[in-house]
């Protein structure tokens, strides 16, 4: 499995929802991207409780910080093999048309299985809008090789805000780093937002410690 040549750049709609508190560090280490889509999945419902609902500026402030630490850290090589790890975080949504969300974002690793699922939600639009909804991030096996360590799975659910319900499909595509003591995981997505009958292109971007 390659490593993408460059790794997909959040959408500019996204990248306003940083805006406020971006940090100047470059690029991360590029996520692994499969040679062909992955295969369909479809998530069940997750357990994973996301907790109360953060303030749009901790999710902007959580967001710019731990893409600073990604674009510092080395790449994670080794994980335990035993126990589990929850990973929370952010991630933003984007179709590079006017919408911008983001969101509470939280990851477990099953170590013992090398697998992890998760759920996205509590999304904010970038004037402050609170969207209802989740999005289920579907059970994944996480790949471990001398380089980094990876996984890609799908993700979907339904947003809404008023009476407009935006229908998500979309494959994230992560990986593991290490900065200090801290253990990231972190990539982009790409897929479809479906409304009014309508698909629209979305990418976005996620980070989770």
């Amino acid at each position: 499995m390659p490593i993408l040549t460059a790794r997909l750049a959040l959408v500019p709609a996204a990248l306003a929802l940083l805006g406020a508190c971006s940090s100047s560090s470059s690029d991360p280490l590029p996520p692994a991207a499969p040679d062909t889509p992955p295969a369909p999945v479809t998530p069940v419902e997750s357990s994973i409780d996301l907790g109360p609902r953060p303030s749009l500026m901790s999710l902007k402030q959580e967001a710019a910080e731990l893409d600073r630490r990604v674009s510092l850290a080395d790449p994670t090589t080794t994980l335990p093999d035993s126990g589990t790890a929850r990973y929370d975080g952010a991630m933003t949504i984007g179709d590079g048309d006017g919408l911008a969300l983001i969101g509470n974002l939280a990851l477990v690793a099953d170590l013992e299985a090398s697998e992890l699922s998760g759920v996205a939600g509590q999304f904010y639009t970038e004037d402050g809008g609170q969207l209802a909804g989740r999005l289920d991030i579907a059970p994944t096996d996480i790949s471990l090789d001398a380089r980094r360590g990876y996984f890609d799975t799908g993700m979907t659910g339904d947003l809404s805000l008023d009476d407009t319900v935006y229908g998500i499909d979309a494959t994230l595509y992560g990986e593991f780093y290490t900065y200090g003591q801290d253990h990231i995981a972190a990539g982009d997505l790409a897929g479809n937002l479906t409304t009014g009958g309508a698909a629209t292109p979305i990418t976005g971007s996620f980070w989770a410690h």
